[in-house]
């Protein structure tokens, strides 16, 4: 097997769990505070911007990218929808619920019919880490070598780069927010009881 990329995330993996828990506390704050009876104007404030935070935490992806012999290869997940593999811009693996996950899609066309890309992933609460490798090439070296073969420059991870830095920043900026709301409406829910 050959060692495609090899990459941990820890950013965007907390701001998942953040979103997620954010979201869950601001529900279950807005939905007690309508079965206790408490105002209406803590509640449905608090369900809103919880409903909000969900949507925005599901939107928070892992994402790489990567080109091998002419293919382009994709790697994304989401805290809702899990891990999913792209080769040439179809979907050929999707993951499920779990902490280790593999994932395996063969090459059907082009350059490197037969060999097999395979999607090694340590989801863990606060770090996620995904290994590509490809399988099924023949490792032993060529009796000549003409050229060095072309390097595959730095994947990139999509989300960060370009115009979606902007983006990302405003998420960042409506996620602290929401969090300081949500904390002050559970706060103001528990004083009013």
């Amino acid at each position: 097997m050959i060692k495609l990329l090899d990459v941990t995330d820890e950013q965007i993996r907390r701001r998942q769990l953040m979103g997620v828990v954010t979201s869950m506390a601001l529900l279950a704050s807005g939905v007690g505070a309508f079965m206790s009876g408490g105002s209406p104007w803590i509640a449905a404030p608090a369900i809103v911007l919880g409903t909000v935070f969900v949507v925005l935490a599901g939107s928070l992806r892992q994402r790489w990218e990567i080109a091998y012999k002419g293919h382009g290869i994709r790697f994304e997940n989401s805290p809702y929808t899990g891990e999913r593999l792209y080769l040439d811009g179809g979907r050929v693996a999707r993951g499920g619920v779990g902490l280790k996950m593999e994932l395996r899609a063969p090459i059907r066309v082009g350059e490197g019919v037969g060999e097999e890309i395979v999607a090694l992933v340590d989801a863990g609460v606060f770090r996620f880490r995904l290994r590509l490798f490809v399988d099924g090439v023949d490792t032993a070296p060529a009796a000549v070598a003409s050229t060095p073969a072309p390097v595959v420059g730095e994947p990139t991870r999509s989300g960060v780069i370009g115009t979606l830095v902007v983006a990302r920043q405003v998420v960042e900026l409506l996620s602290g927010l929401i969090t300081i709301a949500g904390a002050l409406g559970t706060v103001m829910v528990w004083l009013l009881r």
